[in-house]
């Protein structure tokens, strides 16, 4: 089991970070070829202060792996509200059949935790739907602390869609029907189920802000389902950045002060890697009108499924 260990201290105004791994010499990872550049590219991986963590295909050979994943691991959780130490790194297959093996973010989840999980258009922090503290922590790992930020509900079937909303007519259920699960987000208006979030107004004095509508899904991605059906509510997500050098989204780099605010793998309480996903993000369509209107063009076919 791979464990990546970042210990930072200040000295002479620099950084200094150690990383370490288990069983010899499964650590830091980089592109294979010569060891030239395997020096060259680990070279400049410590220049960035970044960790190539390899996915599950490339341990004991296989296919080049097209988009790097770089995961620096910052310890400690007393300033960032993390429920664990050392954030939990776990790794499945992509089609979610030995999902078991994820078996401690479920746990970490029922906890209200914070974390990344893969959804069949992007990976995404969650967090469950009752955590307002995990809520406040994806405001902040989203730069929209205490604001209105919308988030969406990752629901496992249509009887939690319509536990979470109301007015769903014949109609819409017939098209949610015939369109989830799938790479959609449908706004719908938001029920008295939907708990109460917290935001700062302009004077800083924090309300309560009961959200009129909400963007739901219903995934069509295995591992997410698998973990689903391992919770009693839905998930609050909010889709991850992508890094603009490798194009990947599973990719923390270690911040030189804590004061600017620490990168996000050093906030979450796991990362749970299912190999690669798209990052085109789902196709929203609001049904609050009288028709269904575009809202952002995805990986969903613009031509609804009626």
């Amino acid at each position: 089991m791979l464990r990546v260990v970042v210990a930072s201290w200040l000295l002479l105004g620099s950084w200094q970070i150690s990383l370490s791994a288990g069983e010899g010499r499964r650590g830091c990872w980089c592109a294979r070829g010569s060891p030239a550049k395997a020096a060259t590219a680990r070279a400049a991986a410590a220049r960035r202060r970044t960790c190539f963590l390899p996915p599950p295909g490339l341990r004991g050979g296989g296919e080049t792996w097209a988009r790097r994943k770089a995961v620096a691991v910052s310890g400690g959780r007393s300033h960032l509200g993390r429920l664990v130490d050392d954030m939990e790194y776990a790794e499945v297959l992509p089609d979610g059949s030995d999902a078991w093996r994820a078996s401690k973010v479920v746990d970490l989840l029922q906890s209200g935790g914070v974390g990344v999980l893969p959804t069949d258009v992007s990976y995404s922090f969650v967090t469950p739907v009752s955590s307002r503290s995990g809520v406040e922590r994806i405001l902040r790992l989203k730069g929209a602390a205490g604001g209105k930020k919308p988030l969406s509900l990752l629901c496992r079937d249509l009887s939690e869609i319509d536990k979470y909303t109301y007015g769903i007519d014949r109609i819409t259920f017939k098209l949610l029907k015939r369109n989830l699960p799938g790479p959609f987000t449908f706004i719908l208006p938001a029920s008295s189920e939907l708990p109460k979030m917290i935001y700062q107004d302009k004077r800083g004095a924090k309300k309560k802000w009961k959200r009129s509508e909400i963007g739901i899904r219903v995934p069509n991605d295995g591992v997410l389902l698998s973990i689903l059906e391992q919770l009693d509510e839905p998930l609050l997500c909010s889709t991850l950045p992508v890094d603009e050098d490798s194009g990947a989204q599973i990719v923390c780099h270690v911040s030189h002060s804590l004061r600017d605010g620490a990168d996000w793998c050093s906030q979450v309480d796991f990362i749970l890697d299912a190999g690669e996903r798209p990052v085109d993000g789902s196709t929203i369509y609001d049904l609050t009108q009288e028709s269904p209107v575009l809202v952002r063009e995805g990986l969903g076919d613009t031509t609804l499924n009626y």
